[in-house]
C-alpha cells in the first residue's frame, strides 16, 4: 500500500541525533516508498556515521542544510530572523511563523529550504520541534497531508512550568496533522490532553532492529571481577543523574565497580564527576559517542544499564529513554530510576531489572550488592531484557504500527 508513494521525512537535527526518523525511513524503503529526507548537517562526531548512513540508504534522496557558519550568508540570516522574530513577537504574540523562528533558528532554514521543493509529495513526516510550522506551513500550502512525532513533550522540557510559546506552536502544527505518533504513552497522553483531539495517535517506541541484536554475553563475575555498569547519550552532563551512580560506588566496598559513560562531555564536567568518586577502589571510564552498531556491542560488555533520570522536568518525568530500550537489546539488567515513565516501563516488565528512588544513592548501591552477591538473578535479569527486545521490544514489532496508520492515513 506503500509502494511508490513519495514520502517527505523533515527533522530539524541529522540521523545520528534522529534515531527514530532513521528507523521510519528504513521501513519504507522496505516497503517500496520513494524516500526524501531533509536534515541538517555539522562538523561534529557525527560526520563520518552520517556519511556510512548515506551509503546505506542509496535510495534516498537527501537534501542537506548547514547547521554550521558555512556558508556564512544563510547562518547569519537565520540568526537575525530568530532575534527579529523574538522582538515582533510581543506585539503579534499569536504569529506561529515568528515563534517558530525565535524558538529555533533552523525552523528559518528549513522554511527557506521548502518553499523550493516541487510539491509532488504524498505524504509529509515531521520530527523534532524546529520543523513544525515549516512542515504544518509547506503541506496546508499544497494540500499535503502530514504527521508529526513526537518524541519529547517540548513544551515540559525546561522544567516543571509549561513554555507557553513552545505549546501552543506544537499544538497548532498537532492538530492539522493526519496522526501523531508519540515515543512514550505517558507523553501520548499529555499532548492528547493538550489538543483535544479524536485524530489517530498512537504510541511507536523507540525500539530498535533485532537483526542488529548482538551476541549474549555471558559476563560471568569470577575472582572479584568488577560489576560493570554503563550509561549513554549524546551529551554527558551533571544534571543526568549519574550522581546517583557514583554515591553507590563509593558507598560499595565489597567488591569493585567500573562506571562507563558514553557522551559528548567537557574537560570540567568529566572534572567534575570524577571529583564526586572518592572510593578508590572503583573506575571511571569516558567514550565519545559512536554508531549503533558499536554501541550496540559496547553496552552488550555489561552488567547494568543505567537510566538514571532525575525528573528535573515534565518531559524528563514522562519520557521513556533511549537508554533503556538499548539495554534490552544488548542483554543488560536495567537500574532504573522511579520517573512516572520508567516506573510504568519497569512494572509492566518486572523480569528485566530494578527501580530505585531517583536521587538515593544508598538504595541503588543496596539493589547492586545484591545483585552482586546473586549472580543467578544478575544472570536472569539480562536474559529476560534480552528475550524481551529479541521477541517483542523491537523494530520489525513496532514498525508494523507505524506503516499501518501511515497508510490509511495517505489512502484515505
Amino acid at each position: 500500500m506503500l509502494k511508490g508513494k513519495k514520502i517527505l521525512i523533515v527533522t530539524s537535527v541529522n540521523l545520528s541525533a534522529n534515531p527514530r526518523s532513521l528507523k521510519e525511513i528504513r521501513s519504507l524503503i522496505d516497503a517500496g516508498s520513494d524516500v526524501t529526507v531533509i536534515k541538517f548537517t555539522f562538523n561534529n562526531w557525527s560526520n563520518e556515521n552520517e556519511l556510512q548512513l548515506e551509503e546505506e540508504l542509496r535510495t534516498v534522496r537527501w537534501i542537506k542544510i548547514s547547521a554550521t557558519r558555512h556558508p556564512y550568508f544563510p547562518w547569519v540570516t537565520s540568526a537575525i530572523a530568530s532575534k527579529l522574530s523574538g522582538l515582533l513577537l510581543k506585539f503579534f504574540r499569536s504569529a506561529d511563523r515568528l515563534k517558530a523562528y525565535s524558538l529555533d533558528r533552523r525552523s528559518y532554514l528549513l522554511h527557506k529550504a521548502m518553499s523550493r521543493l516541487e510539491p509532488n509529495y504524498d505524504f509529509i513526516i515531521a520530527h523534532n520541534p524546529g520543523t513544525l510550522w515549516a512542515v504544518s506551513n509547506y503541506a496546508t500550502t499544497h494540500n499535503i497531508p502530514y504527521a508529526v512525532d513526537i518524541e519529547d513533550y517540548h513544551a515540559g522540557e525546561q522544567g516543571h512550568v509549561i513554555d507557553e510559546t513552545q505549546h501552543t506552536l506544537v499544538n497548532s502544527a498537532l492538530r492539522k496533522a493526519s496522526y501523531i505518533s508519540a515515543a512514550s504513552p505517558l507523553i501520548l497522553q499529555r499532548v492528547i490532553n493538550d489538543i483535544v483531539t479524536d485524530k489517530p495517535a498512537f504510541v511507536v517506541n523507540n525500539v530498535f532492529p533485532v537483526s542488529m541484536q548482538p551476541v549474549f554475553q555471558d559476563l560471568g563475575i569470577d575472582n572479584g571481577a568488577p560489576l560493570k555498569m554503563i550509561w549513554f547519550s549524546q551529551h554527558l552532563g551533571m544534571d543526568r543523574g549519574i550522581q546517583d551512580a557514583i554515591e553507590a560506588m563509593n558507598g560499595i566496598s565489597e567488591f569493585p565497580v567500573t562506571l562507563t559513560l558514553i557522551g559528548n562531555a567537557t574537560d570540567d564536567v568529566k572534572a567534575g564527576l570524577q571529583k564526586l568518586l572518592i572510593n578508590a577502589k572503583h573506575a571511571i571510564h569516558y567514550k565519545l559517542p559512536c554508531g549503533e552498531k558499536e554501541l550496540f556491542e559496547t553496552v552488550s560488555q555489561h552488567h547494568i544499564g543505567l537510566a538514571l533520570e532525575p525528573a528535573f522536568s515534565i518531559n524528563n518525568d514522562i519520557a521513556l529513554s533511549n537508554k533503556i530500550l538499548t539495554y534490552l537489546l544488548a542483554g543488560n539488567a536495567i537500574a532504573a530510576s522511579d520517573t512516572q515513565a520508567q516506573s510504568l516501563f519497569m512494572n509492566t516488565y518486572p523480569d528485566v531489572g530494578f527501580l530505585y528512588s531517583k536521587g538515593n544513592g544508598a538504595e541503588l548501591a543496596r539493589q547492586l550488592r545484591l545483585l552482586y552477591a546473586d549472580q543467578r538473578s544478575l544472570q536472569s535479569m539480562r536474559l529476560a531484557a534480552y528475550q524481551l527486545a529479541a521477541a517483542k521490544l523491537n523494530w520489525e514489532q513496532e514498525q508494523k504500527v507505524f506503516l499501518q496508520y501511515l497508510a490509511k492515513s495517505i489512502n484515505n
